[in-house]
């Protein structure tokens, strides 16, 4: 760098002329400081790093509650259903039993929960609720009929009890029948076993 008062040539960023002693234009000395990066700065690129981070973490959980609380009700609802078959399974082996001591005919449809006297909780579907008492129903057009009559069909086709809840806790028809473990419904038959069936394929007859 050229000194413009003795025009001695000096080393670059030389802030004093070696010879005469003037100050360079555009000088820097070796020892200058550098400026620091604003704390503002900094602390403005933490604060979007955290949100990032936070939103992220706020996004994915999201999408995983989506993923899996499907997987959680489905879980669910299988625990109640097997609980419910487990109460119809009972409440049928109880008619059976009644069946027994009165020369094989079905209960009376106006004593029929009174005649199996079974505990409430056997009586209570969770999917239905818990604190909405019976929630089945009694084929009542089995009333006092007896099951070795002739115009009875075999018992494994004879739906003695359902998932109901109609008023009286009776089943008339199809339609009382209620599907409401995911569109079906759980059913009792004559020979004890239990099956979860569409009501539209429950044929509530008026037995001979």
């Amino acid at each position: 760098m050229r000194c413009p008062s003795c025009q001695t040539d000096n080393p670059e960023n030389t802030r004093f002329c070696r010879s005469c002693g003037a100050t360079l234009a555009g000088g820097m000395p070796a020892d200058a400081p550098v400026a620091p990066h604003s704390k503002s700065n900094t602390g403005l690129i933490v604060a979007i790093v955290i949100g990032a981070v936070l939103f992220g973490c706020v996004f994915f959980g999201a999408i995983l509650a989506a993923i899996m609380f499907p997987v959680f009700a489905k879980s669910r609802e299988k625990a109640r259903q097997s609980q419910c078959i487990s109460n119809v399974r009972q409440s049928t082996i109880a008619i059976q039993m009644y069946m027994q001591d009165h020369n094989n005919q079905f209960p009376s449809k106006d004593s029929v929960w009174a005649d199996v006297a079974l505990p409430p909780n056997v009586l209570t579907c969770p999917t239905y609720g818990a604190d909405k008492g019976n929630g089945y129903g009694y084929n009542a057009s089995l009333s006092k009929k007896s099951i070795m009559s002739s115009g009875m069909p075999g018992p494994q086709i004879i739906p003695m009890l359902a998932d109901s809840r109609m008023p009286g806790n009776l089943l008339n028809s199809p339609v009382d029948i209620d599907p409401r473990h995911v569109g079906k419904a759980v059913v009792g038959f004559g020979d004890g076993h239990v099956e979860l069936r569409n009501p539209l394929t429950i044929q509530i007859s008026p037995y001979q």
